[in-house]
């Protein structure tokens, strides 16, 4: 499962919060990995080119309510026209896939995960409509995890995610100039 997104951004840092959210709140059988992919561009094709499943979750710009949340199938990815120069919110995901496909490589399984962007600028947290919706996203991939077969579980002892560029942002603020 790969996390999308810019932890800088505001919205555009829910990919890697869900990722954080995971690790944190489910313990997952090995050979399933979960990664704060950043943003990458058309580099994302060696990450997932010897993948069999593969869900991406990141924000959407595009229009609906914020916060709303949507999901796509490989066909569906692959439906869509070319993205010229790609999108940051979307990183060249089609893309990367018709490449993968002509390379005889990457996963059959492609499922896109995510919510309409309420405000993606400057600042280190979801905007509200995101935060609330972050518990219904995270349960959402956990159910699309188990309808390819992969059984997570709760941890007994839950903590916080490791939002660590919340941290640092509250520590650069809280030091005097």
């Amino acid at each position: 499962m790969l996390g999308v997104g810019n932890v800088l951004a505001g919205d555009d840092g829910l990919g890697p919060t869900v990722v954080r959210t995971l690790e944190a709140t489910y313990a997952f059988p090995p050979g399933v990995a979960l990664l704060d992919a950043g943003t990458p561009g058309f580099d994302l094709l060696a990450l997932v080119a010897e993948l069999d499943a593969l869900i991406v979750v990141d924000v959407l710009r595009q229009p609906g309510t914020p916060g709303e949340l949507c999901c796509y199938s490989r066909d569906e990815l692959l439906s869509l026209p070319p993205q010229a120069g790609g999108n940051a919110h979307v990183p060249h995901l089609r893309e990367v896939l018709l490449a993968a496909e002509l390379r005889g490589c990457g996963p059959a399984h492609v499922e896109l995960v995510g919510a309409i962007a309420g405000r993606i600028a400057p600042g280190t947290s979801l905007s509200p409509p995101l935060a609330a919706v972050l518990p219904r996203l995270v349960a959402e991939v956990v159910a699309r995890l188990a309808r390819i077969g992969i059984v997570t579980r709760e941890r007994r002892e839950r903590r916080a995610p490791d939002l660590f560029w919340q941290r640092s942002a509250q520590a650069i603020v809280a030091q005097p100039s």
